[in-house]
């Protein structure tokens, strides 16, 4: 599958790595020079990096948004117009109403977008594995969790309360995964 990573920041470098794993075709539109260079460095074939994400649309089947939030929504409807498929890491978009207009464009394309939401690389999830492998841990028959952890703050999403309605809008909507990164 030819698969467009949109972003190479600090979550692009990870997505860049599992897609790369998974044996997706990657392309790369990244703004900055320095990161597609880096990109080569990992693998990435220079003919399939850009500076404008919209190059590669015509190339590939879907397209992983690693961009700040602010940018989600104009890369998503881009993507889904061209016929791709859409994984956006977290948050969507910036608004319940960005949110929207994005779950329409993908009803009006036919096509799916899934919204990343794993702590996959996080250490209490690598541990928590660990201990179950070891069976230091019962058999597990229901878990939650709250995270709580403490991160550099976000500057590109606004109040925890849109993001709670955004999450619970996107919970509603009808949605599968096109590319799993487990």
């Amino acid at each position: 599958m030819n698969v467009l990573l949109v972003g190479l920041g600090r979550w692009g470098e990870q997505h860049l790595r599992v897609l790369s794993q998974l044996g997706a075709t990657v392309w790369v539109a990244e703004v900055s020079a320095a990161r597609r260079q880096w990109a080569v460095g990992q693998g990435i074939d220079p003919a399939r990096l850009s500076d404008d994400f919209r190059t590669a649309l015509p190339r590939v089947e879907a397209v992983d948004i690693v961009t700040p939030a602010d940018s989600h929504r104009t890369v998503a409807e881009a993507s889904l117009a061209a016929g791709c498929h859409c994984f956006v890491e977290k948050p969507l978009t910036v608004s319940v109403g960005d949110g929207r207009a994005v779950a329409a464009a993908a009803v009006a394309a036919g096509r799916v977008v899934q919204v990343g939401h794993i702590f996959r690389f996080h250490p209490v999830t690598a541990a928590l594995a660990a201990a179950l492998r070891a069976g230091r841990i019962g058999r597990v028959r229901y878990a939650t969790g709250r995270f709580a952890g403490l991160k550099r703050p976000r500057t590109d999403v606004k109040t925890m309360r849109r993001r709670r309605a955004m999450a619970s809008m996107m919970i509603r909507a009808q949605a599968s995964a096109v590319i799993a990164f487990d």
